[in-house]
């Protein structure tokens, strides 16, 4: 058996939670870019519940939100916020490029893993970067401690519903695709 490399090790530090009138006055320059999580009262999930996650990449966490004022004034409830910074203390600082593609990563690796409910991209998608390994720490909230790209290789022996080798002796332990009656 291979065991697997680790091609990308990203560490988030979340903060929060905060306002939505806090965070749009998150404008700093040189620090205030990230991911973040959007948490609030949802019809099925209930209270309290991942709404969204999202990244202020090209901008700041302030500018970012403005963008978000439109549907968020229509929550039943004031929702919170964390908001995540690549690296953690004493972690050697990230070059520009580097940091937009582990944030960009990231992002997508805890859309698929943690599905929030008014995502619409990466839900589906498995992640594509192999060998990734993020580690959320501080007030991380409902979000796991770990998660990693490995975690995706049951899929390549999965076995589509229509597939005529489908039956339970060849139905691999972790199947995620087929009904059962």
């Amino acid at each position: 058996m291979n065991t697997p490399s680790i091609n990308h090790f990203i560490e988030i530090y979340w903060e929060g939670p905060f306002s939505l009138k806090q965070v749009k006055k998150k404008k700093d320059l040189a620090v205030d870019y990230g991911l973040y999580q959007i948490y609030g009262n949802h019809e099925v999930q209930g209270p309290q519940s991942l709404l969204y996650i999202g990244m202020a990449n090209q901008m700041m966490f302030g500018e970012r939100f403005e963008q978000h004022s439109n549907w968020l004034k229509f929550e039943s409830d004031q929702v919170s916020i964390y908001l995540g910074y690549l690296g953690s203390k004493g972690s050697p600082e990230i070059k520009d490029d580097d940091w937009e593609e582990l944030i960009a990563i990231s992002e997508k690796l805890i859309i698929h893993y943690c599905s929030p409910a008014y995502n619409t991209q990466h839900l589906n998608e498995h992640p594509t970067e192999k060998g990734v390994v993020v580690m959320n720490y501080g007030k991380k909230f409902r979000i796991p401690f770990t998660l990693n790209s490995f975690a995706n290789n049951y899929h390549r022996n999965a076995v589509e519903p229509n597939d005529k080798k489908s039956n339970s002796a060849n139905e691999p332990k972790w199947h995620k695709y087929k009904w059962k009656k």
